[in-house]
């Protein structure tokens, strides 16, 4: 099974208090695993309407918010740590998921 990342912890802990976290540090902390953190732009990219791409990590959780980057972050992880269909947890079923 894979094992959930110390970062993932201290993000979500951030992101519960939207009004008091440093987007600085919770940029920095998802940084940490860059996975998250690509497949959250990708999402935004492949999903919005917006006229602009978004390039970097920073305008993604601008653009999200707080509350909806930690949904889509407990959804990757829950994606990561749940069985394909081959039984397998791992990040080859993100993809497909998102």
């Amino acid at each position: 099974m894979s094992k959930i990342p110390k970062a993932f912890g201290e993000i979500l802990n951030m992101l519960l208090k939207p009004c008091e976290f440093n987007i600085d540090e919770c940029i920095e902390k998802f940084s940490n695993i860059p996975e998250l953190e690509s497949t959250l732009i990708q999402i935004l990219n492949y999903n919005s309407k917006l006229n602009r791409e978004i390039l970097s990590l920073k305008d993604a959780v601008l653009y999200l918010g707080a509350k909806n980057t930690r949904i889509i972050a407990i959804a990757y992880i829950t994606r990561l740590l749940l069985p394909n269909r081959n039984g397998r947890a791992g990040k080859n079923g993100i993809q497909q998921f998102f």
